[in-house]
C-alpha cells in the first residue's frame, strides 16, 4: 500500500526507489519521513526527533509504503 498525504511531493524515481527498498523488506514500513523517538527524562514522556541521523527507529507514513495487513488491527 503506498501512503501519501496531500502535501508531500514525491517524483516517480522516489516511489520506484521505495518500492524496491520495501519488496526486498516487505514486513516493514518504508517510507521517506524517518524520525528518531527518545525519552525525555526532564518531561517523563517520550517525543521524537526529525534531526538528520543515520539512527531512525520509525517512520511518518505521510509518504510511507507498506503491506495493508499494517491497516487492520487484530
Amino acid at each position: 500500500m503506498l501512503s501519501v498525504d496531500e502535501d508531500v511531493d514525491l517524483v516517480t524515481d522516489e516511489v520506484d526507489f521505495a518500492l524496491s527498498v520495501w519488496r526486498n523488506f516487505p514486513e516493514r514500513v518504508v517510507g521517506f519521513s524517518g524520525r528518531n523517538h527518545v525519552w525525555d527524562e526532564g518531561r517523563h514522556a517520550w517525543s521524537y526527533t526529525s534531526k538528520l541521523t543515520n539512527d531512525y527507529s520509525m517512520v511518518l507514513t505521510r509518504a510511507a509504503i507498506y503491506h495493508r495487513s499494517v491497516n487492520y488491527s487484530q
